[in-house]
C-alpha cells in the first residue's frame, strides 16, 4: 500500500488480488457540509412545488364549485324555490370545494340578485358585507336581492335604494320588488387558501388569498 499527496488529502493506492491499483481516498467530512448547504434549496424547491400544485388543485375546485352554484340558482327546479334556496347555493359551492377552508359563514361565500347591471363593489370582504349584504345604505341601485347571513333572502326596497331601469314594471310601488326573468343571479367566493406543507406555511401563515365571482342569467317566469 503507497500513501500519496493530492491536492492536500491522503490517497491510498492498494493494490488488489489482481495486482490492479486502485486509489481510496480517506472519509472527510466534506459530503456533509455540502448536502447542508444545499438541502434547504432542494427542499424549498420540493415543497413549492407540492404547494403549487395544491394551490391549482383548489383554484380548479373553487371555479368548479361557482359554477355549480350559479347553475343551481339559476333554475326554479321541480318546486319553484331553487331559485332563491341560499343554502342550496351556498352547498352547492361547499360541497365541490371542501378543501379550500370555505367554512359555513357569509364572510365567504356571498350571494345576491341584480337586474342585470354589474354591482362594482369593494374587493374586501368586510366593506362587500357592509356594501351588499350588511345595513349600509344606500345599496347599489342594481341590486335586487341578497341572501343574508342567516342565508335567508332580502328584496331590496324601492325607492330609497333599488331604482329599476325604465320600462321595468318594479318601478312600479303597486307590482312590489321581486325578481324578473333576465335578472341575474351572483355569487362571490373570498377565501385564503392555507398552504399544504409546514414549510411554506411558516413563510406565509396566512395562506393564499382568492376571490373568484361569476354571474348567470335567470327565468323565474320562464322563458
Amino acid at each position: 500500500m503507497t500513501t500519496l499527496r493530492s491536492l492536500g488529502r491522503d490517497v491510498q493506492m492498494k493494490t488488489d488480488d489482481n495486482g490492479v491499483n486502485r486509489l481510496h481516498k480517506k472519509p472527510n467530512a466534506q459530503g456533509l457540509v455540502e448536502f447542508a448547504l444545499v438541502a434547504p434549496v432542494l427542499l424549498l424547491v420540493m415543497f413549492g412545488i407540492v404547494d403549487f400544485g395544491w394551490m391549482v388543485f383548489n383554484y380548479s375546485q373553487l371555479n368548479n364549485g361557482l359554477r355549480e352554484s350559479v347553475r343551481y340558482g339559476s333554475v326554479n327546479g321541480f318546486n319553484n324555490t331553487q331559485m332563491t334556496n341560499c343554502p342550496g347555493i351556498r352547498d352547492a359551492v361547499l360541497n365541490t370545494a371542501g378543501f379550500a377552508h370555505l367554512g359555513n359563514g357569509s364572510s365567504t361565500v356571498h350571494i345576491w340578485y341584480d337586474d342585470g347591471v354589474p354591482v362594482e363593489g369593494p374587493t374586501s370582504t368586510t366593506a362587500f358585507n357592509n356594501t351588499i349584504l350588511g345595513t349600509d345604505s344606500p345599496k347599489p341601485p342594481s341590486v335586487v336581492a341578497w341572501c343574508d347571513s342567516t342565508w335567508t333572502i332580502q328584496y331590496n326596497t324601492l325607492g330609497s335604494t333599488f331604482a329599476p331601469p325604465a320600462g321595468d314594471p318594479r318601478a312600479d310601488p303597486a307590482f312590489g320588488v321581486s325578481l324578473l326573468n333576465n335578472d341575474r343571479i351572483v355569487v362571490d367566493i373570498q377565501t385564503d387558501v392555507p398552504f399544504l406543507t409546514p414549510f411554506i406555511q411558516a413563510i406565509a401563515p396566512s395562506g393564499l388569498g382568492m376571490q373568484m365571482r361569476s354571474a348567470r342569467t335567470i327565468y323565474p317566469q320562464g322563458v
